[in-house]
């Protein structure tokens, strides 16, 4: 009777080690790998009074596409993006397949003033 409690036991320890280690291999050791991670979105702002940037820096689903809008406060213009984006329109998108570091560069002066109008033409006098 002892012989198959033995038995017994030692075929419920060697179940159980099994199960254990299929489900370790089963999980990920990669962080970013594990379903839900999510990846950092830094964002600087240059000058840092200039404006702000939609959405604002924070924790984003990994892969997922972020569209950023730079917003210029009042004597300011956006400028260009620098970093992990480039270009000078005040949107663009970034992959977020990693974390991703975003300047806003923004310029001295109003977007929204209208340009000088065009002195007017004195006639000719004759």
């Amino acid at each position: 009777m002892k012989f198959l409690k033995v038995i017994a036991l030692s075929s419920l320890l060697a179940l159980g080690m099994a199960c254990t280690k299929k489900a370790d291999e089963a999980a990920p050791t990669d962080p970013a790998a594990q379903a839900g991670a999510n990846v950092a979105l830094n964002i600087t702002i240059e000058p840092a009074n200039a404006g702000t940037v939609n959405p604002p820096a924070g924790q984003f689903p990994k892969d997922a596409p972020v569209t950023l809008e730079a917003v210029a406060n009042p004597g300011f213009a956006f400028d260009h993006w620098e970093g992990d984006v480039s270009g000078a329109e005040k949107m663009t998108q970034v992959i977020m397949n990693a974390d991703k570091n975003v300047k806003a560069v923004f310029k001295q002066g109003d977007a929204a003033a209208p340009a000088a109008a065009p002195a007017e033409a004195t006639p000719a006098k004759q």
